[in-house]
């Protein structure tokens, strides 16, 4: 009958898993997963907390209210997110007005640093950078509305070109990685400075709007409302030809995706049946105990928490989501190639007996 129920509650939270979101992850890093000396995650502010939701729904909504493209919180976190909006004045589909900042900075920062990255790779050159935003400039000059963002291009590009210029002939001992790296320094500055400077002028103006609710039933963020608008659309473009679509990046994603799920499937060894040990499908191996203590401590506490009520078969997902979410590259491959003679040894002998 438990599992029952827990089957008719799945429509309400297996979007938190099939369209997994960072956001809604750090939501619940920083009020649940995060323990310092209680059970209230890092003890932020209800304005913090409210700021922090970038997308003011969960991942099950009605269609007609969806306004937002992507959730800010999981169905965990739900009691928390009603007693924020509570105490901030804020309810569903509705941000708090420095969201819309947080979210311009993010932004600026992967915009700029995506493209500062790439030349750092060597994948990319200071060049190729102004070939894309001189031919942005060049296909949108014609269209009088976007008067302000080209022109803004142009004094960016025409600034940078000529300390790039200065910095090749400064020094013929300078090899081509190095201008082009100084080079990038100066055009980050250059560009965030704009940017920074455009978007909060932007804010100002329609401040009205965004401090009554009413921004988002016109208009998407501040940045498209901007003059660094075609600026960002550049970089985008810049970032996504020669940085994501570029062969050696889609070969480690590749590598990636790999390592992912060979590592989910061997932690769920550990975790499932955790939540519930009477569970006649729980399956103790010893290599499960030792996948399930390799997993995080403070995600183990929060996971066999009593006082934790959530369906059991949610609980065992949310934490097969943040061990893998929790990890860094390194980690993970290491965790990885730990495991893996360890897994193929147990279940390889598994399976030589049953053939037996």
């Amino acid at each position: 009958m438990k599992k029952r129920e827990e089957l008719d509650k799945s429509k309400y939270f297996i979007g938190d898993f099939t369209h997994f979101d960072g956001n809604s992850q750090t939501f619940q890093l920083v009020t649940q997963l995060q323990i310092i000396n209680d059970r209230f995650g890092l003890n932020l502010t209800y304005a913090t907390l409210a700021a922090l939701i970038k997308y003011p729904r969960p991942s099950y909504c009605n269609k007609e209210k969806n306004v937002w493209s992507k959730h800010g919180f999981f169905y965990s976190e739900a009691d928390i997110v009603k007693e924020v909006w509570k105490e901030t004045g804020l309810s569903e589909n509705i941000r708090h007005p420095l969201t819309y900042i947080m979210e311009a900075c993010d932004d600026i920062a992967y915009t700029i640093l995506d493209a500062e990255d790439t030349i750092k790779k060597g994948l990319a050159s200071i060049n190729d950078l102004f070939y894309i935003l001189e031919k942005f400039e060049r296909d949108y000059h014609p269209e009088f509305k976007r008067r302000d963002e080209v022109s803004l291009i142009h004094s960016l590009v025409f600034t940078c070109k000529e300390k790039h210029k200065e910095y090749s002939d400064y020094d013929d001992k300078l090899t081509p990685y190095e201008v082009n790296d100084i080079s990038m320094q100066m055009f980050r500055v250059e560009a965030m400075r704009c940017m920074i400077n455009e978007v909060s002028s932007t804010f100002v103006k329609y401040h009205n709007d965004i401090l009554n609710g009413k921004f988002h039933l016109k208009h998407k963020d501040i940045v498209s409302l901007s003059k660094v608008n075609l600026l960002s659309e550049a970089l985008r473009e810049f970032d996504f030809i020669f940085g994501y679509k570029n062969k050696e990046v889609l070969k480690l994603e590749l590598e990636g995706y790999h390592y992912i799920n060979n590592l989910m499937d061997m932690l769920w060894v550990g975790i499932y049946g955790n939540g519930n040990k009477e569970n006649p499908q729980y399956s103790k191996t010893f290599f499960g105990d030792y996948a399930y203590k390799r997993l995080s401590e403070n995600y183990r506490r929060v996971f066999e928490n009593k006082d934790n009520n959530l369906p059991i078969l949610y609980k065992e997902f949310q934490l097969l989501a943040d061990a893998i979410s929790g990890m860094t590259d390194s980690y993970l491959i290491s965790l990885h190639n730990e495991l893996k003679p360890l897994y193929d040894e147990q279940f390889e002998k598994k399976t030589a007996l049953v053939i037996y």
